[in-house]
């Protein structure tokens, strides 16, 4: 009895022993691995292949409503990991009204880092005569990262145009602009013609004009640009008589001007800032009886007031007629400023990429045929390129080209992107990476449709395809492609 009660004893001891071992080893224990300070040639190679890497790894979807009358709605610029920032309609608050927010597609959490309200019906006071329906959002132009707008509203009733910088971190609009929507004064030689004001944010944000032709300001004829990341006073100066004979004007004084020859408005294309390391530059496409040209680079003269504007300061232009000549191959310009490389991309047909340099003002050897109908294009730090291929069409209508002309998106509220799937009965389109120097396509993503705008973020590698659902362009859908 009494072995028995030991060997008993002895195994309930061998048992704790056992337990407080295994209990022992289930505590993580933390372990330091000293790495040798040079790397093999084959992990650099890697490395720095990582960046030309474009297999698709995960995809996202994130929808939203917003205003129709945005083009681009969604931006990656200034966003950290699975991150997107969006202007959304605010479902709270009054018609038109919008609200900012930093979206975690993942999960589909959001912070609101602003909002937008119409403010022009308060700030109006409409008379008798005119009522609130005569005062309306003309365009909305959202800066590169979606935190500022630039508004375009008219007054029919006092045949007025109005222009103001809304900051989403601001609840005070800045006034840039008041006066006739006419030329001011109109082409002596023609009849009273409408102003193109064209709106512009350079690609970082900085800078905004919201006269790019310099309609506007037709006695010294200059390029009013501001800088956003400058203080502004919201105090609004009396309304200067801006030329002999016409209708009171007033500019906000701007902090920066780009003065040129004065360019015939009916020639003028399109125009766009961009940045340079203490100010903005400004490149114009315009044309004449050749077709196509681009100009940059209007500079500032020493003293304006006694300037000959006609001919002291010309500018350089790419040779005329090079960019889209009048022969019926290309019947719009589709073009991506490179501010790294200083070139201009360009659809030199709707299946051919071109390039030029900006600099040298040289073609240079870019070229890049494609097998269908690009709808869009965006050229990479990287020298690769990414394009949207068409893939389907309206069959009845097929690369006739009867739709909207694609002119009239400068001053419409639509997108570019809308106006050549109007333009080319485009139904569907697949997105392929052209690697540097290759001349095939590598399948990225299929079947999109409606959409509305490409971006790259080179740090998160990231695409984001910016889509409208339906026939309804207040509803977006975002994809993101992470590399």
């Amino acid at each position: 009895m009494r072995n028995m009660l030991k060997r008993k004893t002895k195994f309930l001891l061998s048992a704790l022993l056992s337990v407080s071992f295994l209990l022992t080893g289930c505590t993580p224990e933390e372990k330091t691995l000293l790495l040798p300070m040079i790397t093999s040639s084959g992990e650099e190679s890697e490395e720095a292949d990582s960046a030309k890497d474009f297999t698709v790894k995960k995809i996202y979807t994130y929808t939203y409503e917003t205003d129709d009358s945005l083009g681009k709605s969604a931006f990656l610029q200034n966003c950290g990991e699975n991150e997107l920032l969006i202007l959304a309609r605010n479902e709270e608050g009054p018609e038109g009204s919008l609200v900012y927010r930093q979206v975690d597609y993942r999960y589909g959490f959001y912070d609101t880092l602003g909002q937008f309200q119409p403010f022009w019906d308060f700030w109006f006071h409409p008379s008798e005569e005119e009522s609130k329906e005569d005062i309306y959002l003309d365009r909305m132009i959202p800066s590169p990262d979606g935190s500022q707008l630039l508004l375009y509203v008219r007054s029919a009733f006092w045949n007025t145009y109005f222009v103001w910088l809304y900051s989403m971190d601001s609840q005070e609009p800045l006034l840039l602009y008041e006066g006739s929507p006419h030329a001011n004064p109109p082409d002596k030689n023609s009849s009273d013609t409408e102003v193109k004001l064209l709106g512009s944010f350079s690609e970082s944000g900085r800078w905004v004009t919201f006269d790019a032709a310099g309609a506007t300001c037709e006695d010294e004829y200059y390029i009013p640009i501001f800088d956003c990341q400058k203080a502004h006073s919201d105090g609004r100066e009396p309304a200067q008589d801006t030329a002999e004979d016409t209708e009171l004007s007033y500019v906000y004084p701007p902090d920066q001007k780009l003065y040129a020859p004065k360019v015939d408005m009916d020639s003028l294309y399109t125009a766009m800032l961009y940045d340079r390391p203490d100010s903005a530059g400004l490149i114009c496409f315009g044309r004449d009886s050749n077709g196509l040209f681009v100009t940059q680079d209007y500079s500032e003269p020493p003293n304006a007031s006694e300037a000959d504007m006609s001919k002291a300061y010309s500018y350089p232009c790419v040779h005329k007629g090079t960019i889209l000549e009048e022969d019926g191959r290309m019947r719009y310009l589709h073009y991506r400023y490179h501010l790294k490389e200083n070139s201009i991309y360009y659809l030199e047909t709707p299946i051919s990429l071109s390039c030029k340099d900006m600099a040298t003002l040289e073609t240079v050897d870019r070229h890049q045929d494609f097998p269908n109908l690009v709808w869009d294009f965006l050229p990479l730090d990287s020298g690769d390129l990414l394009a949207v291929l068409v893939q389907e069409q309206k069959a009845e209508e097929m690369m006739s080209a009867t739709g909207m002309n694609i002119d009239t998106y400068i001053f419409s509220e639509t997108s570019f992107l809308t106006a050549v799937q109007d333009y080319w009965n485009i139904l569907s389109a697949d997105l392929y990476l052209y690697p540097e120097g290759e001349t095939e396509g590598h399948l990225l993503y299929k079947n999109l449709q409606n959409l509305i705008s490409i971006e790259y973020d080179a740090a998160n590698r990231r695409i984001l395809l910016e889509t409208s659902e339906g026939q309804f362009s207040s509803r977006r859908k975002c994809i993101i492609l992470e590399l």
